[in-house]
C-alpha cells in the first residue's frame, strides 16, 4: 500500500511513520507522531518527530500525512520563556 505526501510536512503535523528499515531500526515503524522540528542539510529535509515521550529524526519516506494538526500549546504548553541578550568579556563591544 503506497502513501503520498499531499504537500510539504509542515510543524505540529500528526504523521504516520511507515515500517521502513530507517524507523524500524529506531524501533517507531507503524506508529504516529507529531513533527516537533524540521531541518535540511545538503538539500535533504528531515524530521524531529515526537512518538511518546521521545523525538526521532526521519525522513520524508519514513513519514505519511494524515491531514491533522495539533496546536503548538499541545506539545509545549501555553508558557514563554523571555531571554535577554548577554555580552561575555570576549565580545566585541
Amino acid at each position: 500500500m503506497g502513501y503520498s505526501l499531499m504537500s510539504e510536512i509542515d510543524f505540529y503535523e500528526i504523521v504516520r511513520v511507515l515500517n521502513t528499515d530507517d524507523s524500524a531500526a529506531l524501533g517507531v515503524g507503524n506508529t504516529h507522531g507529531v513533527v516537533v522540528g524540521i531541518s535540511e542539510e545538503a538539500g535533504e529535509r528531515k524530521y524531529a518527530v515526537l512518538i511518546g515521550g521521545t523525538t526521532y529524526i526521519l525522513g520524508p519516506s519514513d513519514l505519511a500525512q494524515t491531514g491533522k494538526k495539533v496546536d503548538r500549546e499541545t506539545i509545549y504548553g501555553g508558557d514563554i520563556a523571555h531571554v535577554l541578550p548577554e555580552r561575555y568579556s570576549d565580545d566585541e563591544p
